[in-house]
């Protein structure tokens, strides 16, 4: 179909989920990250008491195509089930969250640690230039799979979609991750009602197959009060959302013998949107993400495989200039 591959900034659920369907329908991918890994929200942090889920610590799959999914990374032995929950499937990536996306790459190329910083049109196709000035392509197409803030910036090209994307507010969480070295009475799920700021606390070391060498937990706060404290220091963030996890157990907590900080600024849309995907299929621009819809996974996996739909279906109509 395509003389040149198809890039994808992005390697989140979103942009995994595009690039797993190019795939299946014979395109060349290349994908393009500016972190050291994969997954998004779906990352896991390297630590000295072995890997935290630091972001989303769980998700759930409600309609039919992302349940059939999940069963099959299930089967691949990339997530299993958890928490045991009444209705909408609960999952986790196995031993880490990071390793469905790892799944998900498979053989994929792609350039972890490259930050895009533009997108230019080159002979009908489409350039890559990085932080480094190095330039990448050409691609015929480009899908973008970042926050919605970051897709603005690089969309100098198409106003219309840049003002789309410019117009959905991001929210950001903290996340501070806790280790002790006794374990802690308290129940090992998602747990809620919170005392506020913090907004929800997971036991990380309660997942299935998690092998850390201390009791970990992971708290996150309200994403109204990380907006207000976004630049406090990190130390200070995890002492306040430590003296609310105690509050909320109603108990009084031992120092913790580990403590990480870590500031998700785009975590997530203040308000959904019933986009799906943008697109300006006739320039090649594609734009997906969980902000599309209503911030969840499952959104995000959806987003993915809509905008590598539109592309798909843009190139195989008479007519088009691809």
């Amino acid at each position: 179909m395509h003389k040149s591959p198809v890039a994808i900034i992005g390697t989140g659920i979103a942009g995994l989920s595009a690039a797993h369907a190019l795939r299946q329908a014979g395109c060349a991918v290349v994908l393009f990250e500016k972190s050291r890994g994969s997954g998004g929200r779906l990352a896991s942090k390297r630590t000295a008491i072995g890997p935290v889920d630091i972001g989303a610590p769980c998700f759930s799959a409600t309609g039919s195509d992302f349940r059939h999914a999940c069963q099959q990374w299930h089967d691949d032995g990339l997530i299993a089930a958890w928490p045991p929950s009444v209705g909408a499937a609960g999952w986790t990536g196995v031993p880490r969250m990071s390793s469905l996306s790892r799944g998900l790459l498979a053989d994929t190329t792609v350039h972890f640690g490259c930050r895009i910083n533009d997108i230019l049109p080159m002979d009908s196709q489409w350039q890559l230039v990085d932080s480094e000035g190095t330039r990448h392509g050409p691609f015929a197409s480009v899908i973008l799979a970042v926050p919605a803030p970051q897709a603005s910036e690089l969309l100098s090209t198409a106003p219309a979609l840049a003002s789309l994307a410019a117009s959905v507010e991001m929210r950001p969480i903290w996340s501070v991750a806790l280790g002790f070295r006794h374990p802690l009475p308290a129940p090992a799920g998602p747990g809620s009602p919170a005392s506020y700021p913090l907004a929800r606390h997971t036991h990380n070391s309660a997942k299935p197959d998690r092998a850390n060498a201390m009791d970990v937990w992971v708290l996150q706060a309200d994403s109204d009060w990380s907006a207000a404290n976004l630049d406090t220091p990190g130390a200070e963030i995890a002492t306040q959302l430590q003296e609310a996890f105690a509050r909320t157990l109603d108990y009084q907590l031992p120092p913790a013998d580990f403590t990480l900080a870590h500031r998700w600024l785009y975590a997530e849309p203040a308000q959904p949107r019933s986009w799906s995907a943008l697109a300006e299929a006739s320039m090649g621009l594609y734009v997906c993400g969980d902000w599309c819809l209503a911030g969840r996974i499952e959104d995000a996996w959806l987003s993915g495989r809509e905008a590598a739909r539109l592309l798909l279906e843009y190139n195989t109509t008479p007519g088009s200039n691809n």
